[in-house]
């Protein structure tokens, strides 16, 4: 049954995935009324870096969901750990979480703390090329 649930949370995330990329490439071309060619230096930077954020978000996106393996999940950030007759966590979550009353509803209750890091997934080896608005000058050779 376990195998089950985290096939379905990959299948999820695949299609989340695949629908949030497929949207962006959608939107980068919509949002554009010129080619890539016809763009500044600085206009080309500012496609490439939306185009980095979206993706990461989609792959964070789907990487939560794979993390939470059909469960209900409020994300937070782990702030403290004291260790002292077992471990004591404090995390923070957001105020407007929608499961926020359940998580005060389960005070005193045993919960589930899964650790999801999306961070080696959204490595960006390469910065992306984008063409000079002035090419450069072909040097002389002093001879």
């Amino acid at each position: 049954m376990a195998e089950k649930k985290t096939g379905d949370a990959v299948n999820i995330a695949k299609q989340t995935m695949v629908g949030d990329l497929r949207d962006l490439v959608l939107a980068l071309f919509k949002d554009r009324e010129k080619t890539w060619k016809e763009m500044s230096e600085g206009e080309q930077r500012s496609v490439a870096q939306q185009a980095q954020f979206w993706i990461q978000d989609s792959v964070e996106k789907a990487c939560d969901i794979i993390a939470a393996d059909g469960r209900k999940v409020i994300k937070g950030t782990l702030e403290q750990v004291t260790v002292k007759d077992g471990y004591k966590s404090v995390i923070k979550t957001a105020q407007s979480d929608p499961l926020r009353h359940e998580l005060v509803d389960s005070a005193g209750s045993i919960v589930l703390m899964v650790v999801s890091d999306a961070s080696e997934y959204s490595e960006v080896l390469e910065p992306v090329e984008t063409d000079k608005d002035e090419p450069e000058l072909p040097m002389e050779d002093a001879a």
